[in-house]
């Protein structure tokens, strides 16, 4: 359900001595987050020190302040090295000449606000109970966990939903977080809808953004499997931190909610 992403920035210093070619917040980039370091909680900022040849290219990399992270201090002056370039300094000659180039690297795993999220992602059914035209109405929510996959959403219509798929006008997949100190509700289908949760959690936040505990309210079979979202590996396992922290030190709760829906023609 949820997913993690890297904000990384350059800070380049006073002067012109040495430009960078094309934009360097481009040279390191989220894909370059290593997936082990998000998944224990590794983030830092790094300050580095380049060596600019008089071809422009990148021939050191020192770091001036750690991350904390030896491994992210390494990957961001193996990238920089890769992809850095600049247009040369020039001496008091007028020739190009060896120069340095200072940078700051943010690597920060970005926190879900626990706040009411959600993403719904709708189809039209045809007459023959195909189907089509599929929207996407979302709500303060990164990752996008659910895709629209019509042969998905039409498979688990077929099992969940009572009726087949030509009863119905539209059918719709919602996953929809409620946090208890959010009054933002979820908007959700109207007309005559019949409804089927797939899977329902209840976490307790704690005031770090960890979750402290995850208890599974609703789990149903779906293509050989149990949908849980509480399971080891699963989006709320228990320990992982998740949310940004609470201002106020306060424990929260929240409910997560899979279901399907569909508006009786």
């Amino acid at each position: 359900m949820l997913q993690f992403a890297m904000l990384a920035g350059l800070m380049m210093p006073a002067g012109d001595q040495v430009q960078p070619i094309g934009e360097p917040s481009a040279w390191i980039s989220a894909a370059d987050y290593p997936a082990k370091m998000i998944a224990a909680d590794v983030d830092g900022t790094v300050s580095v020190k380049l060596t600019v040849n008089a071809a422009g290219a990148p021939t050191g990399c020192t770091v001036r302040t750690s991350s904390g992270s030896e491994e992210l201090d390494v990957l961001t002056c193996s990238l920089l090295m890769q992809r850095a370039r600049f247009k040369p300094a020039t001496g008091a000659d007028g020739r190009a000449t060896e120069a340095f180039f200072s940078a700051r690297i943010i690597w920060q795993i970005p926190r879900e606000k626990l706040t009411t999220m959600g993403v719904r992602f709708t189809f039209d059914v045809g007459a023959g109970g195909q189907l089509a035209n599929c929207r996407s109405e979302k709500y303060e929510l990164q990752a996008e966990t659910i895709n629209c996959d019509p042969q998905m959403v039409e498979e688990m219509a077929r099992h969940f939903l009572s009726k087949p798929l030509t009863a119905y006008q539209t059918v719709s997949v919602t996953l929809a977080v409620e946090a208890d100190s959010s009054d933002i509700t979820v908007l959700r289908q109207t007309g005559a809808e019949e409804r089927a949760i797939l899977t329902e959690a209840l976490a307790k936040i704690s005031p770090a953004g960890k979750v402290e505990h995850c208890i599974s309210r609703v789990s149903v079979e779906f293509q050989g499997r149990t949908l849980n979202m509480c399971d080891d590996g699963g989006p709320l396992e228990s320990g992982a931190t998740l949310f940004a922290p609470d201002e106020g030190g306060r424990m929260r709760q929240m409910v997560v909610r899979l279901e399907i829906a569909g508006v009786v023609r």
